[in-house]
Formats: structure tokens, C-alpha cells, sequence
């Protein structure tokens, strides 16, 4: 494998989440919990005490997680939800509603998916099952808005599932749990391109990321149009290059799972950028990044992981009918493999290029020089500027 997916995983891996159970302070402060026993020390007003008199007289005391038996729901008419802390987060269950709510979510103010798929509202009630308990599972709402399906959970459970945008240590750590986030990441937000008529496929999975505190101002586009990265480097090329490196860690690390568990080669591009009119997010502005697998990697994907529908599943089987090819190595690759500490000599440089069959190496140095990604440090010897385009793997 190459030394530098190795070592970019680990690097990933040291800013990932590593705490894999959640105790009773992790609730919010206003929190209602019951125990069969209170401990010694307090008196309850009733058959509950808040999360924020526990703190207060107890710390952060991890043996009241055995004793704790229940938590009171937060909506009018509360009901009593057991709950048994610390909840273990290293297990399938939390592995598949972490996939399927960075994918599908909402988590600001509830817990809820808003999607057509029926699995993924089968996957949503039985992840919360397994990994909080029947009672979480019973108190799920289910119904529609404007004809989409919609199941919203206890808000409670906003605090007993973490959900960060960077893939947790668990995840990145276990080739099974990896293999899991991935088919419902790319059920979720990915898609399978197959033109037979013209012999092309792909596959592709899409995250936005908000880009508002670079671009605010400094735009004048109509709200709504999607601009893309093309035309934006034309005419903001400057902005352009700081915007490379706003790359969302998110689909980073799916690129980087993708590569180090099961050998599929990706690439990733900024496609377009846009100033939303949503209520929602209403003058934020998004750009829009894809990773892209190609030739013979699609057929690694197949392999090794898959969709989980049938529909997109079938697409799939279709893309078997195209003899594979074999993926081109490109230019920046090679710069990233041979770079030490972000410099690498242009000799290695073209060296390497031309075993690869290419005639004229320096002129991609000279494209990568335009474009603000290298620079020349002295003679013979380049820097690396756009740390986030390294990381690539173009």
C-alpha cells in the first residue's frame, strides 16, 4: 500500500473521535433521570433529578451509570424511557445510525430522517433499538411532510449518539465497521452512472460543505445557481485556491477508508459552489464536493461493498457488462508519493513520470506552479503549498 494513504490515515485517525461509550453527563443539563435507589448524598423531589444538581453534588462520577434506570422524555406529556449507562458505542448499531444520520439527518433541534427510502426508516428505528433500547424504539413518531416519509426520535437522543463530522476512531479502525458505513454512506448521498450506449460507469458519493465565512461579500451570483468550480477559477482565482482547501473532512476520511481497507482508488473534485435560498440556510453559501471511483475500482466496489437496495444494486450488475480498465495514475499522485515533508526534487519527479510513458513532465510542474499547488523552494526542489490538494490523491 502506499506509504503516504498510510500515513494520511493515521493522521485522519489521530482527530477522530476515540471515546466509544456515552454516561449520564453527556445528557443535557435539563435532563430529568430516575434511579430505583437514589444515592446516598441526595434527596430526590420527586421521582427524578436533573443532570445538573447530579453535576453539582457529584461530579462527574462515572458508578452513578450503573444506577441510573430511566430518563424522562422532553415533549409535553413526558414519558419514562429506560435507559442502562454507559452506552456502548463500539457495535454495529451505532455504526449504522451514525452512517445514516451524517447522511440523512436532522439533529439540531430533534432526531429525525425526512426521506422517501423505507429502509432507511426500517435502519433508523432499528439501530435506535439495538443501541438505546425498546423503549427509544416504541417512542419513534412516525409520519409525512409534503409526502416524504418522516420518523423522528426523543430529542434525548441528539445527546446519546455523537454524531461528529469527522468519521469516528471506531469506524476507521474496523474493516467490517467501514465496509458498513460506506454502503449506507453511499446508499445515502452516492450513485452508480452507467451509460451503455457510450461504455462509460462510475460511481459517485456528494457532500457539501459550508464555505460562507471565506466567500461572504466577495460574490456576486443569483441566489440559488449553482456555479461551477470552472468558471468560479476563472474569474476568482485567488479565492479559488483557498477554497481547495476547504475540503470536508468528511468525505476525506470516506476517500481514505475507500483506499486503506479496500484497495478502491478515488478521486475528488469540487464541483460547484452556491448561494442556497432555503429558509433553512438562506443566504449560506455551499460548495459542493464529489468523490468519484473509475475502471477497474468500480469493480473492487462491487466486490467488497455494494448498495443497499436492490434498484442501485442492479445498476451494479449492469456495470459488470463493460470491460474494466485499468486506472490511470495521474501527475499529482506521483507528487505525493515521492514528496518528504511536502518538498520533492523534479529529477524524481520526471523519473518516475517517464516510466509511466509521458514525454513531458516539467510541463505538468509548470501547470502545477499556475494553479498555486507547488512552488520552487530552489533549484530542483519544490513545496507542496495546497496542503489539502496533497491529500487528494488526484
Amino acid at each position: 500500500m502506499d506509504t503516504q494513504i498510510i500515513t494520511e490515515f493515521k493522521r485522519y485517525q489521530r482527530n477522530s473521535l476515540k471515546d466509544a461509550s456515552i454516561s449520564w453527563w453527556d445528557l443535557h443539563k435539563g435532563t430529568k433521570v430516575g434511579f430505583r435507589r437514589p444515592p446516598l448524598g441526595i434527596t430526590l423531589r420527586g421521582e427524578t433529578i436533573t443532570v445538573k444538581r447530579l453535576l453539582s453534588v457529584f461530579g462527574k462520577d462515572p458508578s452513578l451509570n450503573k444506577k441510573i434506570t430511566h430518563v424522562m422524555s422532553a415533549i409535553k406529556n413526558p414519558i419514562k424511557l429506560r435507559l442502562s449507562f454507559p452506552i456502548d458505542l463500539n457495535n454495529l448499531a451505532y455504526v449504522h445510525l451514525y452512517a445514516l444520520m451524517i447522511s440523512e439527518g436532522s439533529k439540531r433541534s430533534e432526531f429525525a430522517i425526512h426521506v422517501p427510502e423505507l429502509e432507511f426508516h426500517q435502519l433508523f428505528r432499528e439501530s435506535i433499538k439495538d443501541l438505546l433500547g425498546a423503549d427509544f424504539a416504541d417512542s419513534i413518531r412516525e409520519g409525512s411532510h409534503a409526502g416524504v416519509g418522516r420518523s423522528r426520535a426523543s430529542c434525548l437522543v441528539r445527546y446519546l449518539v455523537p454524531l461528529p463530522q469527522h468519521i469516528p476512531h471506531l469506524v476507521m479502525a474496523n474493516k467490517e465497521y467501514a465496509r458498513e458505513y460506506l454502503r449506507v454512506a453511499f446508499e445515502a448521498e452516492g450513485s452508480a452512472i452507467l451509460n451503455l450506449q457510450n461504455h462509460k460507469r462510475y460511481i459517485k458519493l456528494s457532500r457539501n460543505i459550508d464555505v460562507t465565512p471565506l466567500l461572504k461579500g466577495k460574490l456576486n451570483y443569483p441566489i440559488g445557481q449553482r456555479i461551477f468550480f470552472g468558471q468560479f477559477k476563472k474569474e476568482h482565482p485567488n479565492l479559488a485556491i483557498n477554497l481547495l482547501k476547504l475540503l470536508p473532512e468528511l468525505l476525506y476520511g470516506e476517500c481514505l477508508l475507500l483506499n486503506y481497507h479496500f484497495g478502491i482508488r478515488t478521486k475528488l473534485n469540487l464541483e460547484n459552489i452556491r448561494i442556497n435560498k432555503t429558509n433553512l440556510r438562506a443566504g449560506k453559501i455551499s460548495a459542493k464536493w464529489v468523490l468519484y471511483i473509475y475502471a477497474d475500482s468500480i469493480d473492487r466496489f462491487i466486490e467488497e461493498l455494494g448498495f443497499i437496495s436492490e434498484r442501485k444494486n442492479h445498476i451494479l450488475q449492469e456495470m459488470k457488462s463493460i470491460t474494466p480498465r485499468k486506472q490511470k495514475f495521474s501527475s499529482f499522485d506521483i507528487i505525493t508519493r515521492i514528496s518528504q515533508n511536502g518538498t520533492f526534487r523534479s529529477l524524481d519527479f520526471e523519473k518516475e513520470m517517464r516510466k509511466l510513458g509521458y514525454k513531458s513532465p516539467r510541463a505538468y510542474l509548470s501547470r502545477y506552479i499556475k494553479a498555486g499547488l507547488i512552488r520552487n523552494i530552489r533549484r530542483g526542489v519544490y513545496s507542496i503549498t495546497c496542503m489539502s490538494t496533497r491529500r487528494l490523491f488526484p
